[in-house]
C-alpha cells in the first residue's frame, strides 16, 4: 500500500469548455483568442495539426484559418472559471487532499492505495468528470508531483489515465521524454543541458548529485530526486501570496479622453483589488502605468507609485489611490494604447496591525460589505456589480464571444423539448 499523486488535467480546457455546449463544434479545429481577439491562446488538436502555433497573431494567419475553416472564439472567462470550479468540487468528492494549481490542472493525493485501486478511482473521476461537466481530463499518477505531471503528458498523448511506478525500470520512458518537457525546466536550462550532452530525462537522473546540484541549483536537486522516486514537494492548499498582482489591457483603438483612461484605470483597480481580497492579502502600493502604441509618433510611457496610508483591499479606497496616480502622470493629446495597475507590497490580511486612529467597526462594516459585493459577483458573473467608476465602457474587442452559460440566467441554454 503506498501514497499516490494524481494530476487531473483538462484537455485543451478552453476549447473544451466551448464545445461542452454546443457538440457541433467537436473534431473542428478551433482557436480561443486573447483579450483583444488578437492572438490564439488554446487551440484544439485540430488545429494543432494544421501547424498553427501557440500565440499566433490573427492577422498573420488569416489566409490559413479561412481556408481550413478554422472557428475562434473569443475568450470567456466567466464561462470558464465556473466550469473549473465546478470540477474542483467534483473533485474533492474522491479526496480532501487536493491543490489547485491553475485553471485547468489540480493535484490529488491519496493514502494506503495499491496500482490497481489507484487506477480505478483515476478512471472513475476521469468519467465522473466528463459525464458531470462534458471536459475531458487527462490523469496522470505517481509517487510524486514531479512524475505525476510527467505522466500526465503521457496519459494526453493517449488520452487517459497513466501511471508512473518509480519501482520499475522506468528507462524505456525516460529515454523518449525531452528535458524541455520536464516541469520546471526554462529555455536557459534547457540550452545548458543540452550544451551538456543531456537530451533526455534518462540523462538527467543519470547524473550525480553533485553535477544537478552546480547546474541546477538546489531545485534542480529535488526534482531530480522526485523522477527517481523520492517525494520532496507536498500538496501546496494555501498558495503563498504573490508578490504582486498586476492588471492591465490595450485598447483596441487609440483613447484620447482622460475620462476613458480614468474608467479603466479604475476597472483595473476594481479587479486587482478583487484578487486580493480572494487571496486574503492587503496591498501597501499601487503602481499606475500609460503608454501610447509602439508605432506612435509621439511615444509616452510613464508610471507613479503611491503609498496607502495602511496597507488595504478595498476595492473604493484603491481606485482613489488609483485616480490620484493617474493625475501625476496623464498629459492631454496623447494616443494612449494601454494603460495599467500593479499592486505590491503584499500582506497576509491576519498578520496586518490595524490604524490606531481609524476605527475598528467601520473596517467590520467594510469587510462585510465586499464580502457580499464578491459573492454575488461569484454568483451572477463578473461586474454583476461595481463601483460606478469602474464601469468598464470600454472593453476590449470580443467580437466572437460565446455565451455565459453557466453564469447568466438570460444566456442560459435552451433545450428544445420537441
Amino acid at each position: 500500500m503506498k501514497e499516490f499523486f494524481m494530476l487531473v488535467d483538462c484537455d485543451n480546457f478552453y476549447v473544451s469548455c466551448e464545445r461542452a455546449f454546443n457538440p457541433k463544434l467537436r473534431n473542428r479545429p478551433i482557436g480561443v483568442l486573447s483579450n483583444n481577439d488578437g492572438c490564439i491562446v488554446a487551440r484544439s488538436n485540430e488545429l494543432k495539426l494544421l501547424g498553427i502555433p501557440m500565440g499566433a497573431p490573427v492577422f498573420k494567419y488569416k489566409r490559413e484559418l479561412i481556408r481550413n475553416s478554422v472557428i475562434l472564439f473569443s475568450s470567456n472567462y466567466a464561462l470558464y472559471g465556473d466550469i473549473s470550479s465546478r470540477i474542483v468540487s467534483i473533485l474533492k468528492r474522491f479526496t480532501p487532499d487536493l491543490e489547485v494549481y491553475s485553471i485547468d490542472e489540480s493535484f490529488l493525493k491519496f493514502y494506503n492505495m495499491d496500482i490497481p485501486a489507484v487506477k480505478r478511482t483515476a478512471l472513475n473521476i476521469r468519467e465522473t468528470v466528463y459525464r458531470w461537466t462534458g471536459i475531458p481530463v487527462s490523469i496522470g499518477i505517481s509517487s510524486t508531483k514531479t512524475l505525476a505531471k510527467l505522466a500526465s503528458k503521457i496519459a494526453k498523448k493517449k488520452k487517459g489515465v497513466f501511471l508512473i511506478d518509480p519501482d520499475n525500470d522506468n528507462t524505456e520512458i525516460f529515454n523518449k521524454i525531452q528535458i524541455s518537457e520536464l516541469w520546471g525546466i526554462g529555455k536557459k536550462y534547457n540550452d545548458l543541458l543540452i550544451k551538456k550532452g543531456i537530451l533526455n530525462v534518462q540523462d538527467l537522473i543519470s547524473q550525480s548529485n553533485d553535477f544537478i546540484k552546480k547546474h541546477l541549483k538546489i531545485t534542480g536537486l529535488r526534482m531530480v530526486k522526485e523522477l527517481k522516486g523520492i517525494s520532496c514537494l507536498d500538496l501546496v492548499k494555501d498558495r503563498i501570496l504573490s508578490k504582486s498582482i498586476i492588471h492591465s489591457s490595450s485598447f483596441s483603438d487609440p483613447v484620447f479622453s482622460e475620462d476613458e483612461i480614468r474608467r479603466a484605470v479604475a476597472y483595473h483597480a476594481e479587479r486587482s483589488a478583487e484578487k486580493l481580497r480572494n487571496m486574503k492579502g492587503l496591498a501597501s502600493f499601487i503602481t499606475v502605468y500609460i503608454s501610447t502604441g509602439r508605432f506612435s509618433h509621439e511615444k509616452y510611457y510613464n508610471s507613479y507609485t503611491l503609498g496607502f496610508d495602511e496597507p488595504v483591499n478595498f476595492s473604493d479606497e484603491i481606485i482613489k489611490y488609483a485616480q490620484k496616480a493617474l493625475s501625476r502622470i496623464f498629459i492631454t493629446g496623447k494616443a494612449y494604447k494601454k494603460s495599467g495597475i500593479c499592486l505590491s507590497g503584499i500582506v497576509n490580511e491576519s498578520a496586518c496591525q490595524l490604524n490606531l486612529f481609524r476605527k475598528a467597526l467601520d473596517i467590520d462594516k467594510k469587510k462585510r460589505l465586499f464580502r457580499v459585493y464578491d459573492n454575488i459577483n461569484r454568483r451572477y458573473g463578473k461586474s454583476s456589480v461595481t463601483i460606478a467608476r469602474a464601469l468598464n465602457t470600454k472593453k476590449g474587442k470580443k467580437e466572437r464571444i460565446s455565451k455565459r452559460y453557466t453564469t447568466v440566467w438570460d444566456e442560459l441554454l435552451l433545450v428544445n423539448a420537441d
